[in-house]
């Protein structure tokens, strides 16, 4: 009978440990997939490269900073962001999010380069390093990344002189002209596939 009471408190000693690693690891990942949503999705210091923005760069330039960053920026600075706002009316958004992500996450300058002349976008606005990005894709971190062979933010390769200017610095916010993009082409000319519908002269139809 004392072997019996052994057997089945060991039993439950083990189904106990069990759960209490279930329930520590599963609220662990849960805990670190919501944590970008947890803080602030916009630091103090981006408001500011915002300002500096809205100064400095023509109305209604393109940049390309992810959705909360971008929504940000054209409540402040009045330039345009390529996703964010109602880019969800923009012929192809996924495109252009995909775009957006693949200029913070590639590691090639020249890649990051021709995606953003194709899109027309002027400037890269890259957050601190305590600032995800999410450009409708899931967040990305700053390089190194968590597990390797994650997407993560390299923000080395704007310093390239070739493709990049650096124009802004200040608390760990960056803001890099994009060699060869008119800031100053507006109206654009290029049609609706290129320039997302709340940029495009015109009234009504012609927008979308």
């Amino acid at each position: 009978m004392q072997g019996r009471e052994v057997r089945l408190a060991i039993k439950v000693l083990l189904v106990t440990i069990v759960l209490y690693l279930a329930v520590f690891y599963g609220m662990r990942d849960a805990y670190n997939k919501s944590r970008p949503w947890l803080g602030a999705v916009v630091k103090p210091a981006e408001i500011d490269a915002a300002r500096w923005m809205g100064e400095h760069l023509p109305e209604n330039t393109i940049v390309n900073g992810d959705i909360f960053g971008g929504e940000m920026y054209m409540a402040v600075a009045g330039v345009r962001n390529g996703v964010g706002g109602d880019w969800f009316l923009v012929n192809e958004s996924d495109k252009w999010m995909w775009d957006c992500q693949h200029i913070f996450t590639t590691h090639d300058a020249k890649n990051a380069w021709e995606l953003a002349k194709k899109r027309q976008m002027a400037y890269i606005v890259v957050p601190p390093n305590d600032r995800a990005i999410h450009c409708g894709f899931g967040w990305k971190s700053h390089c190194p990344p968590a597990k390797e062979g994650e997407e993560c933010v390299d923000r080395k390769k704007f310093s390239d002189p070739q493709f990049f200017q650096r124009v802004y610095a200040r608390d760990e916010v960056e803001i890099f002209r994009v060699i060869g993009v008119d800031e100053d082409a507006w109206p654009f000319k290029e049609g609706r596939d290129l320039v997302p519908w709340f940029i495009v002269p015109g009234e009504g139809g012609d927008q979308i």
